[in-house]
C-alpha cells in the first residue's frame, strides 16, 4: 500500500512492531534522449510496490537523488 494513500484511521490501526515500510531510492540520470530522468527511480518504485503488495508492507514516495 501507498504511503500517501493511507487515511489517518489506517496509519492509527497500523501493528508498529511488526509492519515493514519501504523506502525507494533511484539516481536521477541520462539514460539518453529516449528515457526520462527518473528511469531507474520508477523502476525501483515499482518494484517496491509488488514486493508490498506480497509482504503487506508500506511503500513511501520514492526518493530522487543524483
Amino acid at each position: 500500500m501507498k504511503w500517501e494513500e493511507l487515511t489517518s484511521t489506517d496509519l492509527e490501526n497500523i501493528n508498529k512492531e511488526t509492519t515493514v515500510v519501504i523506502l525507494p531510492v533511484g539516481s536521477i540520470e541520462v539514460h539518453g534522449p529516449h528515457l526520462p530522468l527518473g528511469t531507474d527511480t520508477f523502476i525501483i518504485y515499482y518494484v517496491a510496490l509488488k514486493a508490498a503488495e506480497e509482504e503487506n508492507a508500506i511503500v513511501l514516495p520514492p526518493l530522487f537523488y543524483s
